[in-house]
């Protein structure tokens, strides 16, 4: 490993494309917030349906270019917006002299170079100091919030606000890193309660080679990134996908957990008949016929999010810290068949968000997974978008290899049996993510590994 810190601030982003536009922003005057708006209005739109008009077949140069130009688009506004109307409209001085403001996510990962889909959110934190009062903090806060809505409203663009973790106090942040420190496990309330602020914390771990500065205070900055630089990696792994995570899993899938999802109808469930667990696999090998053969289930859930862009995103943070592929666990193969993996499940996300989006406008959506409902609704849609991907992914790209596997789902594509064929198109693919996460658990926990699931 080789360690590589630098610090990297919001305004001295290069943005492929966008060097005439950031001029003609600058340009304007800093306080003509109605102006910026409805300029960044402009290009946003025009950006937008020149992305939406470009081919998209999957995994070809042209899908990939849709997905590159999405996060420069996305990049070039949130940039702007952020440093150039919200922070500016507060006008209050007082807010940028005790405030730090960072990214956090894939938007701003230099070592994420697939691109984002339509329903990226945009993740940062604020952190201020003492100095703030609560009544201060209640104000920004509300900002926040109005900011998110006029967002959603006006470009569908996400902007997460959390009370928990979008805006704290230093000194709020200092005392939940001595109360992780000291949990006392024969409390169940108060480890239960630290669950919450580690996974919050880790945030912070995840970010520390990563992350990007809007508005900067070198003290707040150090006082968290050195309290955690000490908090070992394989906490980071269990973060983001081991089974200590308060979140879905990869691991968590492939004990047996449930997954958390909302439906297409609003409702919250917990599901079990995913894709990757390991009791659904023993709970469908039993329905086996006489003869022994392993038949598709008639309900299925396959968790892109976790299974798939969840790992990618360890990956790379891992390597912005430094890791080699090798000291991850992966070879050159594995990684090519995880970035053409991850690059897949972006554009699936894509499909199926435009066409939610075009008759719900919704500020939820839960694109973190595909079902045999959704599956068979989008392979039977006018137009066939889904199916030319799905069918390309499968013969052209090595996603499902040159197997009985393949054999069978062009079988059943071809017979419109397209529950089925999407069974064993996510299950080969799983398999081989199932593989590649079990090598990174080997290297993580190399001595228990095999006793870990």
């Amino acid at each position: 490993m080789t360690e590589n810190k630098q610090l990297r601030y919001v305004n001295n982003i290069k943005i492929p494309g966008y060097e005439q536009s950031q001029q003609e922003f600058d340009q304007i005057p800093g306080d003509h917030f109605h102006e910026k708006k409805e300029f960044l209005k402009k290009i946003y739109h025009v950006k937008q349906n020149q992305i939406l008009q470009a081919p998209f077949i999957a995994l070809t140069s042209a899908s990939q270019e849709r997905l590159i130009m999405r996060k420069y688009l996305f990049l070039f506004f949130i940039k702007n917006w952020i440093n150039g109307i919200f922070i500016p409209s507060l006008n209050n001085e007082k807010y940028l002299q005790n405030m730090f403001m960072f990214s956090l996510g894939r938007l701003f990962n230099p070592f994420d170079d697939v691109g984002i889909h339509a329903l990226s959110d945009f993740d940062y934190n604020i952190v201020v100091t003492d100095e703030i009062t609560d009544q201060e903090i209640n104000y920004l806060f509300q900002q926040l919030e109005k900011n998110r809505t006029e967002l959603f409203k006006e470009f569908h663009m996400y902007m997460e606000v959390n009370k928990d973790f979008t805006l704290q106090k230093i000194g709020d942040l200092e005392s939940k890193i001595t109360l992780l420190k000291n949990v006392g496990k024969d409390d169940k309330q108060k480890v239960e309660y630290n669950k919450r602020i580690w996974q919050n914390l880790m945030f912070y771990k995840s970010i520390d080679h990563a992350f990007c500065i809007f508005v900067d205070h070198k003290t707040i900055r150090e006082k968290i990134f050195s309290e955690m630089a000490n908090v070992p990696e394989k906490n980071l792994f269990e973060h983001l996908l081991g089974k200590s995570s308060s979140k879905n899993s990869i691991a968590k899938i492939i004990a047996g957990l449930p997954i958390n999802i909302v439906t297409d109808l609003d409702e919250k469930k917990n599901v079990y008949e995913v894709i990757g667990s390991r009791q659904f696999d023993k709970k469908i090998r039993k329905a086996s016929d006489f003869y022994g053969e392993f038949k598709a289930p008639k309900v299925w859930y396959f968790s892109m999010k976790y299974m798939v862009n969840r790992l990618y995103d360890y990956v790379c943070i891992k390597r912005s810290k430094g890791f080699s592929i090798k000291e991850i666990g992966l070879e050159e193969h594995d990684m090519n068949y995880l970035l053409n993996a991850h690059k897949m499940m972006l554009i699936l996300q894509e499909i199926k968000y435009y066409r939610t989006m075009r008759n719900n406008y919704r500020i939820e959506f839960d694109n973190s997974y595909i079902s045999r409902d959704r599956f068979v609704t989008e392979m039977n849609y006018q137009g066939g978008e889904f199916k030319r991907n799905i069918e390309t992914m499968m013969y052209k790209k090595k996603l499902i290899p040159r197997t009985e596997v393949e054999k069978k789902t062009k079988v059943l594509i071809m017979a419109g049996k397209y529950g089925e064929a999407g069974f064993w198109l996510f299950n080969e693919i799983s398999r081989r993510i199932t593989k590649i996460f079990l090598q990174i658990l080997e290297k993580e926990y190399p001595d228990t590994h095999d006793k870990y699931l």
